[in-house]
């Protein structure tokens, strides 16, 4: 069996040549088993995603500490988001913070379809100051 490497310009006489003399062979259709991702490494993707431990974040010398104000919340939205905060830290996903800390970011509060509500924040000036540790990738 022979695979082409590289597609190269033909003359249209010679591939009927060879599809005649069945020294190639035409395939309309490949069989190929489907199995999505989520069922092959359904193990990747169950719970919710958090990595026990630590996680300790460098920051440059001289980043200068950024502190938001908290955004105001729809009343109608105010049971939503203490369900929803409770949730996320009995699942540990966050924990209550009860002294004053160096870098606050502002929270945003998005209505899923379903009902349900999305925590985001954007930590966009923290991001900015965070050594990247660099771990270079062997080539050999």
């Amino acid at each position: 069996m022979y695979t082409v490497q590289e597609a190269k310009p033909f003359h249209k006489g010679l591939l009927q040549q060879q599809k005649h003399l069945n020294l190639i062979k035409l395939v309309l259709n490949v069989n190929v088993e489907q199995t999505s991702i989520d069922e092959k490494y359904k193990s990747l993707f169950e719970g919710i995603g958090r990595l026990e431990g630590e996680c300790n974040i460098h920051l440059k010398d001289g980043s200068i500490p950024t502190v938001y104000p908290a955004r105001r919340v729809p009343e109608a939205l105010k049971d939503k988001l203490q369900e929803e905060l409770n949730r996320m830290e009995r699942d540990r996903i966050i924990e209550k913070v009860t002294k004053p800390k160096e870098w606050v970011n502002s929270m945003v509060m998005i209505k899923k379809k379903n009902g349900t509500v999305r925590l985001c924040i954007d930590p966009a000036d923290l991001n900015k100051c965070i050594k990247r540790p660099y771990y270079p990738i062997p080539t050999s």
